[in-house]
């Protein structure tokens, strides 16, 4: 903050301009460029020291001390969408343009949407337990204490699958398509479901699920590419609540 408090000092005093050739002034911007240094990191005192020796000014303990000069900068927006996203079809269709026009109050949706999409995708959507995860508002403790272990029980036999059938997977296979990585990415949903059952939430609201899932929603198919879209409409929604 002081090295660019000192530029602006420099740059707005009464003598702007200093001899860096006979017969030419140039302003102490241009001295710094000329002598191929900055204000920055690396090497920001020997840009300081340029300075002074090129406007007489001195950046001692009075001048540090002293009224300065100061220009507030007000951050840019975020934009809601990486700029290679902004003109997607997708965006302008149902969900997301609800989602869009009304971030915050969307964010248990999108969530539920993103779940959906990783059932679906890995042919879980008719599951008995994954279903009833999804559904536990007003579940007693005990009854909920029961579906998490058999959620639990549930990944961890998608885990001893996916160790057994690893010796099996092709290399000429893309990696999201072997029988291992596929009973992988089944133990991790049942995990993310464990875990929204314990949050025990109220009806329609679920935990921030999103990135958890979005290492399981792999692939180049279009169910895919609507769940990228619910990954980065997601932290736009995060940040309106904030």
């Amino acid at each position: 903050m002081a090295v660019h408090t000192a530029l602006a000092t420099v740059t707005t005093s009464a003598s702007p301009t200093v001899s860096a050739s006979p017969g030419r002034g140039t302003p102490a911007l241009r001295v710094l460029r000329h002598a191929g240094l900055t204000l920055g990191f690396p090497g920001w005192g020997a840009g300081l020291r340029a300075v002074e020796l090129a406007t007489g000014a001195r950046f001692d303990a009075a001048w540090v001390q002293g009224p300065h000069r100061a220009v507030r900068i007000e951050p840019v927006p975020d934009h809601l969408l990486p700029q290679g996203l902004i003109d997607s079809p997708l965006l302008k269709r149902q969900p997301f343009a609800g989602y869009r026009a009304d971030l915050g109050p969307s964010l248990g949706r999108m969530r539920r949407h993103a779940f959906d999409l990783a059932l679906a995708h890995l042919d879980l959507r008719e599951h008995p337990l994954a279903l009833a995860a999804l559904e536990v508002d007003g579940l007693e403790a005990a009854t909920r204490v029961r579906l998490r272990d058999g959620l639990a029980a549930t990944r961890d036999t998608y885990l001893s699958h996916a160790h057994a059938r690893a010796e099996a997977d092709d290399d000429f296979v893309p990696a999201w398509e072997s029988p291992s990585q596929l009973s992988f990415r089944r133990a991790a949903v049942f995990s993310v479901l464990a875990e929204c059952v314990a949050a025990d939430l109220p009806a329609g609201c679920l935990p921030d699920i999103v990135s958890d899932l979005a290492t399981v929603v792999v692939g180049d198919s279009a169910r895919v590419q609507e769940f990228r879209r619910v990954e980065h409409v997601h932290p736009a929604a995060l940040r309106g609540l904030r």
